[in-house]
């Protein structure tokens, strides 16, 4: 479990330096600024793959997260990064990510508990 809770932070990690990034950021800075969006683009792929490696039993025991789409997100911007959206990334970034966070959040906590009860 230790690994998938390392997964689970990872996750959180990455969802905390990505808003903390584009706070009070407008979405014209961040397309005009590489390095931001670039740099978020790379926090989203860290999520979707720490998603994906998420074993199906604990996926199953947390259907609230979207972890088939996260993984789904990832494969975009790997291998269409050319033809990814960047007004899509942002409202991604501005109307899910947090959401996104606390849900993992809450899923280490609940996992964490379980782990200590069994």
């Amino acid at each position: 479990m230790r690994r998938e809770i390392a997964l689970l932070g990872d996750i959180v990690a990455e969802a905390d330096v990505v808003l903390h990034h584009v706070d009070e950021c407008s979405f014209e800075r961040f397309a005009a600024d590489a390095i931001l969006s670039r740099a978020s683009l790379h926090s989203l792929m860290i999520i979707g793959e720490a998603s994906n490696r998420i074993p199906a039993d604990v996926q199953m025991r947390h259907p609230q997260v979207p972890w088939r789409d996260l993984a789904a997100l990832r494969n975009r911007i790997v291998h269409d990064y050319p033809g990814v959206d960047l007004t899509l990334v942002w409202s991604l970034i501005q109307n899910r990510l947090k959401e996104l966070r606390d849900q993992v959040a809450s899923v280490i906590e609940a996992e964490n508990i379980e782990e200590l009860e069994s």
